[in-house]
């Protein structure tokens, strides 16, 4: 609906520009919805990701997350990569191995960056005292 929207204000843009006319709120207005659209498509796979209930999740779920991140790592988009392991990190998965696999893989990516501080954070004890690390 909101593509549809868009399409339809560049089209009468378009036109104002072949005859010569400036709407300035008009042009604003599709700016604006422009901006909207770019911000909501950058956090749809984030959307997506976050409708499913790890604890429900056949498969391994943390892989997606990892294979995710590791898409834009092989894409030269580290900042990405590195946001996505750290919204990772605050998923509940089903045990604390999917956990623990996924701070490895961020650290295998940190490593080929040489970048080794985030083994420290992978290494610290939860703060939260009710989480069992024998939980299987």
């Amino acid at each position: 609906a909101e593509e549809t929207v868009i399409e339809k204000k560049m089209e009468e843009a378009a036109e104002r520009a072949e005859a010569g006319q400036e709407d300035p709120e008009q042009d604003l207005e599709l700016d604006l919805r422009l901006m909207r659209f770019e911000q909501l498509m950058d956090r749809r796979p984030f959307l997506a990701l976050r409708t499913i209930d790890p604890k429900k999740a056949t498969g391994k779920f943390h892989e997606l997350w990892v294979n995710f991140a590791k898409y834009y790592e092989k894409g030269g988009d580290i900042e990405n990569a590195r946001t996505i392991f750290e919204k990772a990190t605050h998923v509940n998965f089903k045990n604390v191995n999917d956990l623990a696999t996924l701070w490895c893989e961020y650290a295998e990516m940190e490593l080929r960056l040489e970048a080794i501080d985030v083994m420290g954070r992978a290494t610290v004890p939860a703060g939260n005292p009710n989480v069992d690390f024998r939980d299987e």
